[in-house]
């Protein structure tokens, strides 16, 4: 298992706590993708977007606040992610705030950059850049060539700056193709229990930063992933929380872009503590998986801490309790030893497998003439079973009498479709269709 690199060169934009390195990453993005707010340190793993310009391609990748923080805190891990991003680049953006004013963390991390030994240009940001200001002057202290000056939160200057990064990659521009991945898998859960350890533990590296602090990761993260030859997308999210428990805006904003990962998800894997199961907030965000039709997985992390279960009795336990789930896998997991983990991963092909799956007229009306048969609708008659769609799956069931049927049933006709088909981790959208006399 690994994940494939790609091969556009790549440009870091790098600089200490708010100086707008995710305003800017945004803009050249042309998406909202990284959070941007007020508060110090929101952006803290390396979020990357593919940029095309004047016929060159490249990759930019957004850091977290460079704060030459102590050893051993959450900060401290920030700043190695920031390194990492840096000594992977062929260029660096050294943001600065063009409102403050030179700081000695600048200096500093200029010295960083010198050290790293790349090409750097120093863009002075939050400056209008009609204006002249006698601050702008300050950054030519830092001892770099070329200096710009932008307003990433209005677009001044971008142009500009695309220019000079184009000037300074290598001239041969790789072809820019769509990601060959299968599908994308969205990893969800609540706070600390084991989505990013388990990220990188399918990645064996440290992608993402881990740390016992809930909320930790705030940004989804993506990487490509590659096994047994085959290519998907992983995307790490926040932490799932709901109502009362989102206590700020960059929570808000995290919460947003986990349920934004589920909808452009194909599969879901939804991680929860063993020792705890699944809790009020993961059973909300179950619902909207549900409702949205996406592929399921359920795993229970941290096995490792419930030595004393049973596993069949747990299984067994689990979905007595939640008995609508009883058509999705269930696997218990440990992403901290690295027990299990690749189990998910594979049932995850054949969860996409059943998601994407196209059947013809005749077996769908062979299942609607069994139904008929052993289980029809009170007041409705069942006429025939069209698919107009799959990921998720789509059908238009027509029939007599439509309003005269119990809504309960239609429950039961799921559930007798996925047991005829054998089909495990997926639901499918039924849209009944009035057929005339």
């Amino acid at each position: 298992m690994k994940s494939p690199s790609l091969k556009l060169p790549l440009v870091a934009i790098a600089g200490r706590p708010n100086v707008g390195k995710s305003t800017l990453f945004n803009r050249l993005a042309e998406k909202r993708k990284s959070i941007v707010q007020r508060e110090s340190g929101t952006t803290r793993d390396r979020i990357y977007e593919n940029i095309s310009w004047c016929g060159k391609n490249f990759r930019i990748v957004d850091t977290g606040g460079f704060q030459f923080a102590k050893e051993n805190t959450l900060e401290s891990k920030v700043d190695r992610e920031v390194v990492k991003a840096l000594e992977e680049s062929a260029l660096i953006l050294l943001i600065v705030d063009g409102e403050a004013g030179l700081t000695t963390v600048d200096e500093r991390f200029a010295d960083t950059l010198r050290r790293v030994n790349r090409k750097v240009i120093v863009v002075v940001n939050k400056l209008d850049v009609k204006e002249v200001s006698v601050k702008f002057s300050e950054f030519f202290h830092l001892g770099f060539d070329k200096i710009l000056k932008i307003s990433a939160t209005h677009g001044m200057g971008i142009g500009e700056l695309l220019d000079e990064i184009v000037d300074d990659l290598p001239d041969h521009a790789e072809e820019m193709k769509e990601d060959p991945f299968l599908f994308s898998l969205s990893i969800v859960g609540e706070p600390n229990v084991g989505k990013s350890t388990y990220l990188n533990r399918l990645l064996n590296q440290e992608r993402v930063i881990v740390s016992p602090i809930p909320g930790t990761t705030r940004d989804t993260v993506e990487e490509l992933f590659s096994i047994d030859g085959k290519l998907i997308r992983l995307v790490d999210t926040a932490g799932i929380r709901q109502g009362k428990k989102i206590k700020s805006a960059t929570e808000l904003f995290s919460f947003s872009r986990t349920r934004e990962a589920i909808s452009m998800a194909d599969v879901v894997v939804l991680l929860f503590d063993a020792t705890h199961g699944i809790r009020r907030d993961s059973k909300m965000v179950v619902d909207q998986i549900l409702a949205e039709k996406k592929g399921l997985i359920l795993v229970a992390n941290k096995w490792d801490l419930a030595k004393e279960r049973n596993w069949a009795q747990y299984q067994s336990d689990f979905y007595r309790e939640i008995n609508y789930l009883e058509n999705y896998p269930l696997f218990c997991m440990s992403g901290l030893v690295g027990k299990n983990v690749l189990k998910p991963i594979q049932e995850s092909f054949k969860v996409f497998n059943n998601y994407s799956r196209k059947f013809t007229t005749h077996e769908l009306n062979v299942f609607l003439e069994k139904i008929k048969k052993t289980s029809p609708p009170q007041g409705t008659r069942l006429k025939y079973l069209v698919q107009t769609g799959f990921r998720p799956l789509r059908f238009n069931l027509f029939v007599r009498h439509k309003e005269k049927s119990p809504k309960h049933y239609w429950n039961f006709f799921e559930h007798q479709f996925l047991e005829y088909f054998k089909m495990s981790g997926v639901g499918i959208r039924l849209h009944l269709m009035e057929e005339k006399e």
